[in-house]
């Protein structure tokens, strides 16, 4: 049996953080660019939309916990956050979407029978 006095107390620093997060990050790196691919370059709709868009938050929440959890554990923050700051862009950046840019310049698909062009305007 463990009690408070005869406990031991296991210090979180920033080394262990960042080996206990090494391997979940790396797995949702690569699950969070398949899915983000499939999403912006697919045509997903319906409820794998959805189990995309689950995907996408869950694995960019687990990026924005470790950046947290490695400035809180830094010993000099604003010189951890300075020289991190190209970390801070990968975990905002997937928040600001850019990649659905790409859509815009993709060609739309017509609907089966109607008209390519649009009816010339009515005089006026």
């Amino acid at each position: 049996m463990i009690t408070l006095c005869n406990a031991r107390v296991v210090a979180l620093t920033a080394a262990r953080w960042q080996a206990f997060w090494e391997w979940p990050l790396m797995v949702g790196a690569v699950t969070f660019l398949g899915v983000y691919a499939w999403q912006v370059l697919g045509d997903v709709k319906g409820l794998a939309s959805e189990v995309a868009a689950v995907v996408l938050t869950v694995t960019w929440a687990m990026f924005a916990v470790d950046y947290v959890g490695r400035l809180v554990l830094a010993d000099h923050r604003w010189r951890w956050f300075y020289r991190h700051l190209l970390d801070l862009a990968i975990v905002v950046l997937p928040a600001l979407r850019p990649l659905r840019l790409l859509r815009w310049g993709r060609p739309r698909r017509e609907p089966p029978g109607s008209r390519r062009h649009p009816s010339p305007a009515a005089p006026r």
